[in-house]
């Protein structure tokens, strides 16, 4: 009976550990991009408008494993982060950007993650995300078209 157990216990542990290492290697991207969009925040606090570069954002990009950034759109502070092999690291891409209502002076945040796996979880052709992905629409991020809002 202990033999049956261990045995059943050893099959299903890789499995586990999978889905465990995916969500840490997509932790990398998420807690990346959430310290972006509050940094756009803080930019468009001071500039009035959201930062164009990594430099103005301020946020360091150096030593991520599994993920590479790239801003897309000024309007809305829109930011992609692309898995480096989302095949081989069982990653998906994200795209996120920064809602801001000037009559109540609130900012919200919106995360995107690609949901289609034919398409290997990619966001292609990000410059081109509004359009693509119905990503922005009359300056609010929201999600559509392959990809869905993360929670």
């Amino acid at each position: 009976m202990l033999g049956s157990v261990m045995f059943i216990t050893t099959l299903a542990l890789p499995n586990v550990s999978g889905s465990v290492y995916a969500s840490g290697i997509d932790n990398e991207a998420t807690s990346t991009l959430g310290a972006m969009l509050r940094a756009q925040q803080s930019v468009f606090v001071d500039r009035g408008r959201f930062a164009t570069t990594f430099e103005d954002l301020g946020v360091p990009l150096g030593g991520k494993k599994f993920y590479t950034f790239e801003m897309v759109e000024s309007e809305t502070g829109l930011i992609v982060a692309k898995g480096k092999n989302n095949q081989m690291n069982e990653t998906k891409d994200y795209i996120a950007g920064v809602n801001y209502n000037p009559n109540t002076r609130i900012f919200s945040t919106t995360v995107c993650i690609a949901n289609t796996k034919s398409n290997q979880y990619r966001i292609t052709k990000p410059t081109e995300a509004i359009s693509n992905y119905g990503v922005v629409e009359q300056g609010r991020v929201k999600c559509e078209k392959g990809v869905e809002k993360v929670p």
